[in-house]
């Protein structure tokens, strides 16, 4: 479909949105009706159509942007990446604005003083707002999603393909407790005086330490053996016309890391011989008939290096990613549609906070403290704004100043709240749409859950037991 085509489509869905849900609020209760107040506010203002009209203007603009071609696989992901990015920041932007601009002006009109003394209403108002901050979420996101979806179709213009893939890990590489303590106590009969020295805890790390090294190396010679079990539902039958990849990323060392080395992937009637370098990823398709009963056996022979002058003692995996089973399942526009549905349910929290914070701080200040919020989710927490200190710590005057303690404390804040919202670190899955990994059903419903649904409830909570303890003035002095 023509990108010309897809942005008026896209356009008519923001405008044709927009006017059914004001025809549904109109038609509702209170709630509704604290709604539909929410709506032609940010309608009024012209405020929801000018979001709407940027995040397309920039969907439609990326590929030039870029100098990306949809129809390139890796320019395809390139585009997924930096248009969820796009998407993410227009729509978390507006609805933070939203929920810290609504309450301070409906406090400075006098329309929540009045308001408020209708019996009920002051626990339906920010319920009935936040309802409002959603469906403006929904409005912006499906016109984008139409876009992404567009863009990332084949040649021939279907949906079905190009297909996600289900990355499974090895067996081996799963170590458990039990595995950790029949290991130790092996040690501590070969070599009591070696490992008697340790305490429980750190036996235990070493010994789990050691079983990960050996799991992730193959000697020089040697033959591994990697099992994986495809999980329910996900796997491909034995008689299956669709072929699965195995995925290695191996290292040679750092003696070794210019030199070439040989492969031996075999299984049951199939081998095959691949070069390989260090760290450089390198794909084998493996025959869906290996399958038995859900497993995947494979044995991988290291056969060292190309040049026989040259000696690799063993080859080893970076990390648990290094050897993956890539299985087909799913489509590009599906896990698209998953992962956008984790973005409202991060909008969602991010309205629900907004409303519950400018309960009791003005507008400039309760965007500011979201926004930091928003920046500490994304980025992990306030990089240098606070640092551990000691007697070997060189303190600059300047940082002694009470500003500074005070940033000190608000990032110690943000920090801590990240850390405790685990959930909005997992509920990010655009790195893994773009990488043409499938997202399952159940993370999203989870993570909507969780976001949307327990920590938004929260907020509302105790924004509408702040706001129900508060003065309200109806105006009359203006």
């Amino acid at each position: 479909m023509s990108l010309w085509i897809s942005t008026l489509v896209a356009l008519l869905l923001l405008w044709g949105l927009l006017a059914a849900l004001q025809f549904v609020v109109r038609r509702g209760g209170s709630l509704a009706a604290v709604t539909e107040v929410m709506v032609a506010e940010v309608w009024r203002r012209r405020f929801l159509p000018i979001a709407g009209l940027i995040l397309i203007t920039g969907l439609v603009c990326l590929p030039f942007i870029l100098g990306v071609d949809s129809g390139d696989p890796d320019d395809r992901r390139t585009l997924l990446q930096y248009g969820q990015g796009w998407t993410g920041l227009v729509t978390l932007a507006s609805i933070l604005v939203m929920g810290c601009s609504t309450l301070a002006d409906e406090r400075s009109s006098g329309r929540l003083g009045y308001l408020s003394l209708r019996p009920g209403l002051s626990y339906r108002w920010l319920p009935g707002k936040w309802l409002g901050m959603i469906c403006s979420a929904i409005i912006l996101l499906i016109p984008a999603t139409w876009l992404l979806i567009s863009q990332i179709t084949d040649s021939e213009g279907r949906w079905d393909n190009p297909s996600t893939i289900l990355p499974v890990s090895a067996d081996q590489f799963s170590v458990t407790a039990e595995d950790v303590e029949f290991y130790l106590l092996l040690k501590l009969e070969e070599s009591p005086l070696e490992w008697g020295q340790y305490s429980e805890e750190e036996g235990r790390a070493r010994a789990r330490q050691l079983l990960q090294r050996e799991a992730r190396s193959i000697a020089l010679g040697a033959t591994a053996y990697l099992d994986f079990t495809l999980p329910e539902g996900g796997g491909l039958e034995s008689d299956s016309a669709n072929s699965m990849r195995l995925s290695l990323r191996p290292a040679l060392g750092k003696a070794h890391r210019s030199r070439v080395a040989r492969l031996r992937v075999s299984g049951e009637d199939f081998s095959r011989d691949l070069l390989v370098t260090n760290g450089q990823r390198i794909s084998v398709e493996i025959p869906s008939r290996l399958i038995r009963n859900d497993k995947l056996s494979l044995e991988v022979e290291f056969l060292g290096a190309v040049a026989e002058e040259v000696v690799i003692p063993s080859l080893y995996w970076i990390d648990r990613n290094a050897v993956e089973l890539q299985v087909p399942k799913g489509t590009f526009a599906g896990s698209l549609i998953r992962s956008q549905l984790l973005l409202l349910a991060r909008s969602a929290f991010v309205a629900a906070l907004s409303l519950a914070v400018s309960t009791f701080l003005g507008f400039p200040v309760a965007t500011l403290l979201v926004f930091c919020f928003l920046l500490a989710a994304t980025g992990g927490g306030f990089v240098g704004a606070f640092e551990e200190t000691g007697p070997q710590t060189m303190v600059d005057p300047r940082q002694e100043s009470d500003s500074r303690r005070v940033i000190d404390l608000l990032a110690l804040g943000g920090e801590k709240i990240v850390h405790s919202l685990h959930d909005w670190k997992l509920s990010s899955r655009s790195e893994q749409v773009s990488a043409g990994e499938y997202i399952a059903g159940q993370d999203v419903w989870w993570g909507v859950f969780r976001l949307a649904g327990v920590w938004s409830s929260l907020a509302l909570l105790l924004g509408s037991f702040l706001l129900s303890n508060q003065e309200k003035s109806t105006g009359d002095e203006r």
